[in-house]
């Protein structure tokens, strides 16, 4: 998730070819969380605010806001980590655009 938000909303990479492996034990799983990101990433673009921050450092500062928290009390870094400034703008891995290895 992190190295995903890194790249789509810090780096303001096009989504046009976005990944659908996320390492859950499920294809369902791993769909859940892509909707969650696409969801998050459409949202903030369509706010008309994320134009007026400057990728990088700034971007992810907002992400990782104090104030970013969910409904029933948890932070953001419960789900994508923290870190003090952000991840080099490289591409995501490849196996991230595959289909994931579910055991079956």
């Amino acid at each position: 998730m992190h190295l995903t938000l890194n790249w789509y909303f810090v780096w303001a990479q096009d989504c046009s070819r976005f990944p659908r492996c996320f390492g859950m034990f499920s294809a369902d799983g791993d769909a859940l969380v892509a909707g969650a990101i696409r969801q998050f990433l459409e949202a903030t673009e369509g706010s008309g605010e994320l134009s007026c921050i400057p990728v990088g450092q700034a971007r992810l500062d907002v992400l990782q806001a104090d104030t970013a928290i969910t409904g029933s009390g948890m932070l953001y870094d419960e789900f994508i980590g923290h870190r003090d400034s952000p991840l080099p703008p490289r591409p995501l891995p490849e196996h991230m655009f595959a289909d994931g290895d579910y055991g079956q």
